[in-house]
């Protein structure tokens, strides 16, 4: 007993030297999410052991209490610490505010004071006394406020425990080392802490802890530096996902496993008639049941009255791949609606003004008498701009349909099919034209069979229209098969710089031209498909373009 009770100064200053050292380190590091705070947690740590192993060569009963001083500015400042670095370490920090700090400081404050001032109130302890020979252990009979303290040190210590065993449970990274020597640093404090609350200890008077923190702070050592916990800290994972979410124009609401939502950023909250959190989120979406995973296209209450949203919702799964819940991002679709809304009204306006216009021209071409070579010219050459305004009605027909399909989900197409029916319509159009078709049956691709379909027909008609009589078509599959290719050849002079840029320039210029709606309908409609366009000379002369499709 008395070897061990020698022994206990030296453990102390050791723990008081772990500790010191692990605080310089950690405030070097402290631009490092709860580096600052395990600072603070370690040093006071270092004061208490220190303090402790000198209590333990005081003898003098009122130098010894005076002593209690500087060991409750350590005791009561460490749970704050630990509590403090566990909320920042998890990323918690910015709910944990200045004055939560000074709120939870009150009572170890007020336990440094009273114990400052213990000699003159009973309210901390009574009969107090110094024990023992080899060292200076000390008993007393505790007051109602000592009992307080302690109690509301473990709370804090217990509560910063569970917010740092989240963190670390949360992070995939860490093996379970890390976990292990994180619960029994804490477990080893915690079990020496009740063995001296109750009076179970080795030495008479003596609070093992100090000296069993030695210990703690070297498997804190171990995790925190040579395992990079605080370079690992899930803080700005945890801070970045939330100032995302909150800066997200689209509404997000996040509800349990029973539909309730349970959290929501403020463009929810803002768009949403009432607070969302607590509600079922049936309800907040007027619909019958909370939707399914997927994409849902509703008419949501908000403070401006019903709207529609495109309601895109993804399961939330835990460790175990078990759904606890899911997110539904509200996408205000209102000004699409609209937009489609105008684009389809101008369009069958112009379409329906084009075919009366073509109709009088056509009309008055038909009746004129032709007395004059010069009127024949005229005649043909209105009957021509009438089939120029007519195809031109035709393409803007073509060309809303594509853009109409491109928030459509695509299926499979057989291409060789669609490119094969191309032909066969613009071959009836222009017989004075020789096609040579190679294109093979049975290879699909992923798209919208009417947009492919355009995309078919406008590069064939190109082709038969600007070459010199021949036309070739012919399909292959890439190596990987990923990939179905169809490419389209002439004899004609080529494609003019112009007509090229438009169909393979990477974005849309304000005075970007071309001489019909054509190429565009090319361009858009493999842009919906998902596909790829290359437009190069053929040999010896005319135009080859490639259009690449993902196969199905």
């Amino acid at each position: 007993m008395t070897a061990v009770a020698v022994a206990l100064p030296v453990l102390s200053l050791l723990a008081a030297a772990v500790s010191a050292g692990i605080a310089l380190v950690a405030y070097r590091r402290r631009t490092r999410p709860g580096a600052l705070a395990l600072a603070v947690l370690t040093l006071s740590s270092a004061v208490w052991t220190a303090s402790s192993a000198v209590a333990l060569g005081t003898f003098d009963p009122g130098t010894r209490q005076a002593m209690e001083t500087l060991v409750y500015l350590g005791r009561g400042t460490l749970p704050v610490a630990w509590l403090v670095f566990a909320v920042s370490y998890a990323g918690l920090s910015d709910r944990f505010s200045p004055a939560h700090l000074v709120a939870v400081s009150v009572v170890p404050a007020t336990a440094f004071l009273l114990t400052a001032t213990a000699p003159l109130h009973d309210l901390l302890w009574t009969d107090y006394r110094v024990v023992g020979s080899a060292v200076a252990g000390v008993r007393f009979d505790p007051g109602p406020l000592f009992y307080l303290h302690v109690g509301y040190s473990y709370a804090l210590i217990g509560l910063g425990t569970l917010v740092l065993g989240w963190a670390l449970a949360g992070d995939d990274r860490l093996r379970s080392m890390e976990g292990v020597a994180v619960a029994l640093g804490s477990g080893l404090a915690f079990v020496a802490s009740l063995s001296w609350l109750f009076g179970v200890v080795p030495v008479p008077g003596v609070d093992p802890t100090p000296m069993v923190l030695s210990v703690s702070c070297v498997l804190f050592a171990v995790v925190v530096f040579r395992r990079d916990l605080i370079g690992r800290s899930p803080a700005p994972r945890v801070l970045g996902r939330r100032v995302a979410l909150e800066g997200f124009s689209d509404a997000v609401l996040i509800t349990d496993a029973e539909g309730r939502v349970v959290d929501a950023n403020a463009s929810a909250r803002e768009r949403l008639p009432t607070e969302p959190v607590g509600e079922p989120v049936a309800g907040l979406l007027d619909a019958a049941t909370a939707p399914a995973a997927g994409r849902h296209d509703l008419r949501v209450p908000t403070v401006d009255g019903p709207k529609p949203f495109s309601v895109s919702v993804s399961p939330v799964r835990n460790r175990f791949g078990r759904s606890i819940g899911s997110t539904c991002v509200l996408r205000d679709v209102s000004g699409r609606e609209r937009r489609e809304q105008r684009l389809a009204v101008l369009s069958r306006v112009l379409r329906h003004n084009l075919r009366n216009d073509v109709n009088v021209i056509r009309g008055h071409a038909a009746t004129a008498d032709g007395a004059t070579a010069d009127d024949d010219r005229a005649i043909a050459a209105m009957e021509r701009s009438a089939d120029r305004l007519a195809g031109l009605s035709r393409k803007a027909g073509t060309v809303e349909r594509v853009v109409a399909a491109e928030s459509e989900p695509v299926g499979e197409v057989d291409v060789g099919a669609v490119f094969g029916d191309a032909v066969d319509r613009v071959a009836a159009s222009y017989p004075a034209v020789r096609f040579e078709s190679t294109v093979e049956a049975d290879r699909p691709v992923r798209a919208d069979r009417e947009v492919l379909y355009a995309v078919a027909e406008n590069l064939v008609e190109n082709a038969a229209k600007h070459g010199d009589g021949t036309v070739r078509v012919a399909t292959s599959v890439a190596a990987d098969g990923a990939h179905v290719e169809v490419v389209v050849v002439d004899d004609g002079p080529g494609l003019p710089d112009q007509e090229r840029e438009t169909l393979l320039a990477d974005t849309e210029r304000p005075l970007q031209h071309s001489s019909g709606l054509g190429l565009w309908v090319v361009r858009w409609g493999v842009g919906v498909v998902g596909g790829r366009l290359d437009a190069s000379s053929a040999d010896p002369t005319g135009t080859r373009i490639a259009v690449e499709l993902p196969a199905a």
